[in-house]
Order: structure tokens, then C-alpha cells, then sequence
């Protein structure tokens, strides 16, 4: 008898030496410290300042939830049609991401000598780069009219007097005034801007309107290497992240069947006579006029 209690108060004493699992009880079900983990890396709180907080944080909102899933559970909602289609739905959207998460992961971070080519290479937005006071004119203008704005541009007007000549040309015209560095403007205006000395405006277009920008003033903040690497890391991973992606999508599209089924077929057929159209145009011009054409796509993305 002597011997087993020893034994239980031994195995007692194991118990409690091992670290539980659950964070908390919320009537018959358990949050786990896995889940409260989980969200900590998902909101990148790293130092111990940050996570006595966000741990409470984060407690407390696993509690509501789980609170608000066993009223919906009571109430018969995860057998809702509805309710089983979206599950279904994320369901595959997570399998997906997580199939590509880890096809593309690995291949995706840059190397040192590609962040350093891209420092070299991009100026405006490291070793060069200008915080700007900006004024923005929005139009609704096509970009077929980018040479009327770029005219009152070169006039010198102020763009005050551009504003009110493209509102009396029918436009639909806004202003707005904003502080904004490099690397919260659009990437295709950035070597642009970077190039308009105080007091200077361009024009920019793209497929649906025209907008003009004059820099107001400027002041130098560059970034030397060491402080732009992990943002140049950051952008690089992301971009090679999308390149592998589409990669990917487009080498499983050319192994898969796939077929088409009733209205859809139509669907499929009229999108590939709209692509087919403009192309039959262009193989019965001359080699004059393709130049021409080229010309004015290319301008229409500046």
C-alpha cells in the first residue's frame, strides 16, 4: 500500500511538472497555447513589452469567439447550407495558399548580391531619395488626351489654371496636397518624380485617367544600404514570391484538363474573339503603322 501511494504521488508530481497545453477553459472547450502562439507570430509581436499585452489581447478575443461559435453550434449553424459552402470555400482558398507557400518559399528570397544590384540600381529610392510635398490633379480623362494636358503643362500654367481649363473642357477634375516618400508613391512614377526639380509637374496616365502632380517641395533623406536592406529583401521576396506563383498556376493549367460546361463555353468563346480581334487588326497593317500602334501602347502606360 506504501509503495503505490508513493507511486501515485509520484506520477501526481510528473503531472503537474508537465506544462499544460490549454491557455483556457471556456465551458467545455479549451483555447490552446498553439492558437495564442499562432496569432503572436501572425501580429509579429516579438519583444517581451509587446507580448504581456498582445497575450491578453489576443486571450480575450479567442474567448469572444469561441463563446460566439458554441451559441452558433447550439443554434445548429455549422449545418447551415450557406454556412457548409463558405467553410468549404476557405477550406480550399487555405489549401491553396499553403500549397504555395511551400512550392515558392524557399525559392523566393533574394540574395545579397540581388539587394545590392537593386540598391545600385533604383537611386530615387535609397541613395538619392527625396521626400516630397506633393499637389495632385485626378481627372476622369482618357489617356488618348494625355498630349492636351501635357500642352497646358508646357504653356507653364500654374495648376490652378490647368484644373479649371480641363474642367472647361467637360473633365471631371480633384485636387488634393499630400507629404509622401518614394516609396509610397506608385513604382512607375518614382524615377519620374525623382526627376522634377521644386515647383515642377508631369502628367501620369493609365488605362482609365490622367493625373497631374507638381512637386511642391523637397527634402534629401536618403538611405544608405545597411538601413534600405531589409525593405529591398522584403520587396524582392514579394515580387519573385508573385512571379513563382504565376509561374506555377500557369504549369499546373498546361498539364490540367480542363473543360468548360454549358454557359460558361460561350463565356470562354466570346473572351477569346475579343483577344483574337485586335490581333487580326494588327497582322494586316504594315510594319509603319504596327510602329505606330506599339508607340501609342507604350505611351499609354507611361
Amino acid at each position: 500500500m506504501l509503495a503505490a501511494a508513493c507511486g501515485k504521488s509520484d506520477e501526481v508530481a510528473d503531472k503537474k511538472a508537465v506544462p499544460t497545453q490549454v491557455a483556457v477553459k471556456v465551458n467545455k472547450d479549451e483555447i490552446s497555447v498553439h492558437q495564442v502562439n499562432a496569432q503572436l507570430v501572425r501580429i509579429g509581436a516579438t519583444a517581451p513589452e509587446q507580448q504581456a499585452t498582445a497575450k491578453r489581447q489576443i486571450v480575450d478575443g479567442l474567448i469572444e469567439q469561441q463563446l460566439l461559435v458554441q451559441q452558433a453550434r447550439e443554434q445548429r449553424l455549422d449545418r447551415d447550407p450557406e454556412v457548409l459552402s463558405a467553410l468549404e470555400a476557405a477550406r480550399h482558398s487555405l489549401l491553396a495558399q499553403a500549397y504555395l507557400q511551400k512550392r515558392v518559399a524557399a525559392s523566393a528570397r533574394p540574395s545579397e548580391d540581388d539587394i545590392r544590384k537593386y540598391y545600385k540600381e533604383n537611386p530615387s529610392l535609397f541613395a538619392e531619395r527625396r521626400v516630397f510635398r506633393i499637389l495632385e490633379l485626378a481627372t476622369d480623362l482618357t489617356p488618348d488626351r494625355l498630349p492636351e494636358v501635357q500642352a497646358h503643362i508646357d504653356r507653364k500654367k500654374s495648376l490652378v489654371e490647368i484644373g479649371n481649363a480641363l474642367r472647361d473642357a467637360g473633365a471631371n477634375v480633384t485636387s488634393s496636397g499630400a507629404v509622401r516618400a518614394p516609396e509610397q508613391l506608385p513604382l512607375e512614377f518614382v524615377s519620374r518624380i525623382a526627376q522634377l526639380s521644386d515647383g515642377q509637374m508631369a502628367a501620369f496616365s493609365n488605362s482609365r485617367s490622367i493625373t497631374v502632380l507638381q512637386v511642391v517641395e523637397s527634402q534629401p533623406q536618403p538611405l544608405d544600404e545597411k538601413a534600405a536592406q531589409p525593405l529591398i529583401d522584403q520587396f524582392l521576396t514579394n515580387q519573385k514570391r508573385e512571379e513563382l506563383t504565376r509561374a506555377e498556376i500557369k504549369r499546373l493549367r498546361d498539364l490540367a484538363s480542363i473543360e468548360y460546361v454549358g454557359d460558361y463555353t460561350k463565356l470562354v468563346q466570346e473572351e477569346a474573339k475579343a483577344v483574337a480581334a485586335p490581333a487580326a487588326v494588327a497582322s494586316g497593317s504594315d510594319k509603319a503603322q504596327d510602329g505606330k500602334a506599339m508607340e501609342k501602347g507604350i505611351s499609354g502606360l507611361r
